[in-house]
């Protein structure tokens, strides 16, 4: 990709969403990880303890598949644009 596209399209929109999923972030009381949610996850629905079946949950697949591909394509526009955070 060309430096320019890097510059005014692709970083702007990258940090500002990288920012954006940092705030919504919270830490798992179980796990103690960074997940996303809550979140209603599309491809899954799930019988909780009340034996309903629900799609609402934290860190679901899809959220944290997003999440991870956009702060690695974040770290790739600050590398081609030599940005030092």
């Amino acid at each position: 990709m060309t430096a320019p596209f890097w510059k005014k399209r692709a970083y702007p929109v990258l940090r500002d969403a990288t920012l954006f999923l940092l705030d919504w972030l919270v830490t798992d009381p179980k796990t103690g990880k960074l997940v996303s949610g809550p979140s209603a996850s599309p491809e899954n629905l799930f019988i909780g303890n009340d034996g309903k079946p629900h799609s609402v949950s934290m860190g679901d697949a899809m959220d944290q598949e997003i999440i991870w591909d956009t702060f690695n394509n974040y770290l790739a526009a600050v590398r081609e644009l030599g940005i030092q955070r």
